[in-house]
Order: C-alpha cells, then structure tokens, then sequence
C-alpha cells in the first residue's frame, strides 16, 4: 500500500527484534520483494529512533484525547487511529501537548533530597517535587484550608465534565444522637435515577455529590468505618494537631468494560504528619512477584489448590499505637458537633503508618491460627 499510494518502493526496513519481525515468513517476505531489513542491537531503542519518536508522539496524543474527553482506556486503539489520521493531515506538528500536563500548584519550600521544587498540587491535594516549574511572581496564594481542600469554583479543576451531567442539589443531611453520630439522606428525586452512570471519576466531594452513585460509595465507606470501630467523636486535646481527610474517587470496571462499581475511599492527608509524633516505624514486608510465581508453580507442581482472597478496606483493620486526631469527613460533618474531630482507633489509607499496622494484625493472627513465616 505504501509503495502503491506514494509511488515509490520500499528499500529499507529497520525493525526491532519483535518476534513479529523475525519470523521466518516475515525474512522470506523481504528477500521476495527486495528489501534489506535491518535490526536494531537488542535493548538499544535509541538505534531505532524515528519510530521510537513517532511512537511517542502518537501515544502522547491519543492520551490528551481519551484525557480531554475522559473516555475509558479500552477505547485506546481509537485514539490512537485519530491521532494518526490527524498527524497525516496537519501542516504543523505543534498541538501543546504539554498544556495538559501542566497544573496549578503552590511553592511550599525546596526539595532536600533532589533538585527540584516541592509543590502543593491544588487538584491532587498532595506535595509533589517538580523541577518544570512556572513562576507567577505577581500572584499569591491566599492559604485557607478549607478553600485549598475544597474545590474553588474560580479556579476550574483541570480536569472537566466529559458529558453533560445532571446537577443534585444537597445530597446529604447528618444528625446526631447524644451518644452516636446518625447519617440519614435526603429523600432522592426522580433526577438521582436519571443521572448518567458513566461519568468522569470526580476530583472533590463537590463533584461527587451531584451523582447517586458517588454518594451510596461515600455512604458505604462510612458505615464500614463506622462497622470496623475505626474512630470516635471527640473534642481535640490541646497541643494536638487534627489531620485533614479527604475524598478519592474510583470507576472499577469488568474485563469487557462495564462499569461493576463505583469506590469512594476517605483517605488520610498522611504528608500533614510529623515523623517520631504521629508515627514511627513504617516499614511492612510486601509480596514480591518471584515468591508468587514460585507459590503457584510449586502448587501446580504439587496439584495443590490455590485459593485467593481479598481483604476489603484492609487498612481499617489495622490498630494504631499512636495517638491520631482527623477532621470530619467533607459532607458527613455531625450537625451541632462540627468542632469536634475523630480520634482514631484503627488506621485509615493514606497514614504512614497503615501499612504497618494492617501487617502487624494479619501476621499476629496467622500465627495465632498455626501458620509460620517462610
């Protein structure tokens, strides 16, 4: 086709060593039509560096496509067929494929263990280090926290509704008891039944709450915190510092692209904590993928059966050892008790001491049960 639609013949072809291109029928091919094909040093990318280039620059694209748009990954091959319909047809090749890339963020100090800027990052609500940095030296950040961790409506979030969405207004009331706090929802309209079940995953609680399906995520993570003895309301001692909690958000999909849930996690703000005050050690053994596949040939070996299991909100079973305050949930605030904070029993994700502490209680237990340590 390239020879018929350009009207000259192909006289070299340099390929990787993909097994698709030193087939015994793909050499054959070659020698037929004379053409040299030439291979790249095994590992040396950099040899092939034209396609290398092109490849990048396609993906790049397709990326800030399906990113835009917030079309699910499976549809990549989509993307990826545009971009190259359009590279084929553009005159330039500039399209500012970084400006996606790019997001607001506030210079906090510099980074200690390597050259670049530690940046609070305004839509992910965490410190990132950077060294691509922007100055805007005639502007400046009014630092209230709770226009920081909430989502400003002058500053658009960067990343924007791809549908068009059916906006609820006041998903949630909370009431308390004199002992338990007690959540009741509103009662639902006939516009939570008509909201769009594929939707873009939503950056804040804002976003969510206009969506059935996020809050019954928040809902459910609460009552499993709640279930799990997870935390108690309480006023905040003197000299300690409550940590800020916040929203993450994600679509979980089945293999032929369906939507099977939607996860609300409350994440602790866990970068807010002051190492040998809030925590102490952190470190807990993980699973390498070796001793996985080592476990599953010796079993298949052995014909043993393997089971798999998944611990749901696995980190809310571990129990802390250290003494930790956090705010109120965004949206879940106790009516008439929105001073006070929760001090917690069990971990909650994103402390730096979760992973230790879930570790500990799971290896306690196995013990416990007979099992040894390999």
């Amino acid at each position: 086709m390239v020879e018929t639609q350009s009207g000259q013949n192909v006289k070299v072809l340099r390929t990787d060593n993909g097994g698709e291109y030193i087939s015994k029928e793909f050499n054959v091919f070659c020698q037929e039509a004379g053409i040299v094909h030439q291979l790249t040093a095994p590992y040396s990318p950099q040899q092939n560096g034209v396609s290398e280039r092109k490849n990048r620059t396609v993906m790049e694209m397709a990326r800030c496509m399906l990113f835009e748009k917030k079309l699910p990954k499976l549809l990549w091959a989509e993307a990826v067929n545009t971009s190259i319909y359009l590279l084929n047809r553009l005159p330039t090749k500039s399209r500012g494929k970084l400006d996606e890339r790019a997001e607001k963020g506030v210079f906090v100090r510099y980074a200690a263990e390597s050259k670049g800027y530690r940046i609070y990052s305004l839509s992910r609500m965490k410190i990132v280090i950077s060294r691509d940095v922007h100055f805007d030296e005639n502007s400046y950040w009014n630092w209230d926290l709770k226009k920081v961790h909430k989502c400003d409506q002058t500053t658009p979030s960067i990343l924007e509704p791809a549908i068009e969405r059916t906006i609820i207004e006041g998903p949630l009331d909370v009431e308390a008891t004199s002992d338990t706090p007690v959540l009741k929802m509103r009662p639902l309209s006939d516009m939570y039944e008509r909201c769009n079940l594929v939707h873009a995953e939503p950056t804040c609680y804002t976003e969510a709450a206009r969506f059935l399906e996020w809050i019954e995520a928040m809902k459910a993570e609460i009552d499993a915190i709640e279930r799990n003895g997870t935390w108690k309301l309480t006023e905040l001692p003197e000299a300690k510092n409550a940590i800020g909690v916040k929203w993450v958000f994600r679509t979980k999909f089945n293999s032929n692209g369906s939507i099977f849930k939607h996860k609300a996690r409350l994440v602790a703000k866990g970068f807010a904590q002051v190492a040998g005050v809030d925590y102490g050690d952190t470190f807990a053994p993980v699973a390498r993928h070796d001793t996985i596949r080592l476990l599953l040939a010796l079993a298949g070996q052995m014909g043993w059966k393997v089971y798999h299991l998944d611990v749901k909100s696995a980190f809310l079973n571990g129990i802390l050892l250290e003494e930790i305050y956090v705010q109120q949930p965004e949206g879940f605030e106790v009516i008439g008790h929105e001073h006070k904070v929760f001090k917690l029993h069990k971990a909650l994700y994103g402390l730096k001491q979760a992973p230790r502490a879930w570790y500990s209680r799971i290896d306690s237990h196995l013990i416990q049960l007979g099992f040894k340590r390999s």
